[in-house]
């Protein structure tokens, strides 16, 4: 079965449009649920989260990653396990987790202008984990579980994870 959904139901709303007003924006410290929010960063700023337990993980603020640049390329061990965490500022800020090993090699990804590169083969990569061209093609990189890896605002992420390690730029 399939169901076909619309935005002509009757009702004189744009919902093509962000319902909440300034509720996203980094300044903005309103919350619908009332916490006392960690302030050691602003509360709307968007982490990709990668967790470790029920109330541990790693944050990677996107502040910090933007202080490494448009695009960036992170090689981690989160978990005991080797994860790329790819960065890009281009066409909509966001971030993404992927297992680090493809057909039983660990990869090393770098920046190659606005893509990604690893250094054991040479492969260039999109941020949708789809080669672009090299030996590797046509794999695709595993993404962390959404489960255990999605982008939430700073006050959710340290509030479900307070255990967790933050990631910083410098």
């Amino acid at each position: 079965m399939t169901r076909v959904l619309s935005d002509a139901t009757g009702y004189q709303r744009n919902y093509r449009a962000y319902p909440y007003g300034s509720y996203d924006q980094l300044d903005n410290t309103d919350l619908l649920f009332p916490l006392a929010p960690d302030e050691t960063r602003p509360s709307k700023e968007r982490v990709l989260g990668i967790r470790t337990g029920p109330s541990s993980g790693r944050g990677y603020p996107f502040g910090e990653l933007a202080a490494r640049g448009v695009t960036v390329a992170l090689n981690e061990t989160v978990g005991g396990e080797p994860i790329a965490v790819l960065y890009s500022a281009g066409d909509g800020e966001t971030a993404v987790a992927y297992r680090s090993t493809v057909q039983g090699q660990t990869l090393t990804f770098e920046v190659d202008g606005d893509s990604w590169r690893d250094l054991e083969t040479g492969t260039t990569w999109d941020l949708a984990g789809a080669t672009v061209g090299g030996p590797l093609s046509p794999a695709r990189l595993e993404p962390v579980a959404q489960a255990q890896a999605y982008v939430v605002f700073w006050f959710a992420w340290r509030h479900f994870q307070p255990a967790s390690e933050i990631w910083f730029a410098n």
